[in-house]
């Protein structure tokens, strides 16, 4: 299969019931292989296609295992962390200094250990680009324009930034994200406004004597 060539993209209308059967699970986007085979949702979609291609998904069963073992971290871990701080960046969640804090030193204590693993690596996995990395470069390159400043990213992730701008320079990340600039300092969000009232403490009145 040639992916880049051989995928249609179909948008499915509310009122089309022959499309919306097609989603086994009643979540999309679906992919319907040439075999008639029913894909449901983006990364079963990215495993399933990452397979066609001969080193997209590892070289070895080790490495495809070793695949397999940063998808479910960078799942399970970083996106969650990631989401918690750029929701609170765009306004998608409610925050304040103090909430805003612990969920980005959580993205950075979460991001440790892939800044340890790529200390003398440029990809995770071997020597070539696989989905493992575009999962992960997808879902940092955003905290990284937003809140992961030069200050951090020179102090405790030097290597993930170095391999994150690697990989957006390659021509199918430059089609899909552009030019993704670094911010220099951390984007604050609009702090919720707490009254003044709301921050001291209530005395209680004294009665005269």
């Amino acid at each position: 299969m040639n992916v880049e060539e051989d995928i249609e993209a179909v948008k499915v209308a509310a009122d089309n019931k022959a499309l919306q059967r097609k989603s086994l699970t009643g979540r999309w986007p679906v992919l319907e292989a040439p075999d008639g085979t029913l894909i449901s949702e983006s990364l079963p979609i990215a495993k399933y296609l990452a397979r066609q291609h001969p080193t997209f998904y590892g070289q070895t069963e080790a490495q495809r295992a070793q695949v397999e073992m940063w998808i479910d971290f960078i799942n399970s871990s970083v996106a969650p962390a990631a989401k918690r701080v750029i929701d609170q960046v765009v306004g998608k969640a409610p925050s304040d200094v103090k909430s805003f804090s612990i969920a980005l030193n959580e993205l950075k204590a979460t991001l440790t250990s892939v800044e340890q693993h790529l200390r003398l690596r440029n990809f995770l996995v071997g020597h070539q680009l696989t989905l493992a990395d575009a999962l992960l470069v997808s879902t940092v390159s955003e905290c990284f324009e937003l809140v992961l400043d030069k200050k951090g990213r020179d102090g405790t992730l030097p290597n993930l930034a170095r391999y994150t701008t690697l990989i957006l320079r390659m021509p199918p990340f430059k089609r899909v994200f552009g030019a993704v600039i670094f911010c220099k300092d951390v984007i604050q969000p609009v702090f919720e406004e707490r009254s003044q009232q709301q921050m001291k403490p209530t005395k209680t009145p004294q009665k005269g004597k």
